[in-house]
């Protein structure tokens, strides 16, 4: 997987995500609202009435070897546009602090993975600013999910989800940075970890063994039930507990 950030310098408009800094006011802690548009989320995608969501929350820290390397090779072809940004790049040589988000007795990001449509998928991972969600379902606005991001150093989230549809597991990360220029290019704010098929991008890896890779790297829990899985690296949120792993579980 490659990072792909879309080329702009032809775009006659000039666009940036600035609703990324209502998460990190007097009025909204971070931490809050990270907490809270999860299970808003979550309880939206959840299987039954009958079955309960289960949320759960764990920071770790990269303290082995296959999870360095892990975290190395994502941060190789996102450093320019850290750079780029002024965001500094976290040492490889530095343990790198990550939290994980999973959600259990839930659908997982439905939907059509190569295409835009009206699904969940196309609506995490693709659509900004408008939701698909109806009524009184939390956050339809479609600008929570920012949170995600904010709350990592390097504004980065890995997303890991398994459904009860083809494919049924889908890989996938995005940065949503600035605009910036990289030699001579200017470049969106949006960038996605993502696999190149033909002249398409932006197509989440299916790959079992690269997502045992994420598994094994980051200590997710998630084996064969459906949900969502996300890993926020480097994660910058405060710190739960003092223990070097914490966890944290809600119901719905």
């Amino acid at each position: 997987m490659d990072w792909y950030f879309r080329d702009i310098s032809d775009d006659p408009s000039e666009k940036e995500l600035t609703q990324q800094d209502q998460f990190n006011n007097d009025e909204v802690v971070l931490a809050e609202a990270l907490v809270r548009e999860t299970i808003q989320n979550s309880t939206d995608a959840r299987l039954s009435e009958t079955v309960p969501v289960r949320v759960r929350f764990t920071i770790g820290t990269a303290d082995t070897s296959a999870s360095q390397r892990f975290f190395a090779t994502l941060l190789e072809g996102l450093s320019p546009h850290l750079d780029a940004c002024d965001i500094p790049v976290p040492s490889v040589s530095d343990p790198a602090r990550f939290l994980t988000i999973e959600d259990f007795g839930t659908t997982g990001l439905k939907g059509a993975v190569g295409s835009k449509d009206d699904g969940q998928f196309c609506g995490f991972w693709r659509r900004f600013g408008r939701s698909n969600k109806k009524g009184s379902a939390g956050g339809r606005w479609g600008l929570g999910k920012l949170v995600f991001s904010s709350s990592s150093s390097i504004k980065t989230v890995i997303g890991l989800t398994r459904r009860a549809e083809t494919p049924a597991v889908c890989l996938m990360g995005q940065a949503i940075l600035r605009n910036h220029e990289i030699d001579g290019v200017e470049t969106d704010s949006v960038g996605f970890w993502c696999v190149k098929q033909g002249s398409k991008n932006g197509l989440p890896s299916t790959d079992a063994t690269l997502c045992g890779k994420l598994v094994a790297s980051t200590g997710l829990s998630r084996t064969e039930e459906t949900g969502l899985s996300l890993v926020v690296s480097v994660a910058q949120i405060p710190i739960i507990a003092p223990a070097p792993t914490s966890s944290l579980a809600f119901f719905a």
